[in-house]
């Protein structure tokens, strides 16, 4: 799913919507990590630089209250967004 359609979901349809286990199936999950809205940018970085180094696909991840799937989605975190927090970080 691209940045824009879930950015479009979260904007228009976020009290509509249920939590990311109601809409995401297993075969979803990979590649989707899951952090709380309290987690620091330097940690958003790590995770990502983490499965660069590992050489695994680079993880989308989705922000909710605690980091947990059974929550609603509060936003979204991918690659391009991290290479922009790195910039702003330097």
């Amino acid at each position: 799913m691209s940045r824009q359609v879930l950015h479009h979901v979260l904007t228009h349809y976020r009290d509509k919507l249920g939590t990311v286990a109601d809409v995401m199936d297993e075969s979803m999950k990979n590649g989707v990590m899951f952090l709380s809205t309290k987690v620091n940018l330097e940690k958003v970085v790590e995770v990502f630089n983490d499965y660069k180094e590992l050489k695994l696909m680079t993880p989308v991840i989705i922000l909710t209250e605690n980091g947990e799937i059974d929550e609603k989605p509060l936003g979204v975190i991918t690659h391009q967004d991290a290479s922009r927090i790195t910039t702003f970080l330097m």
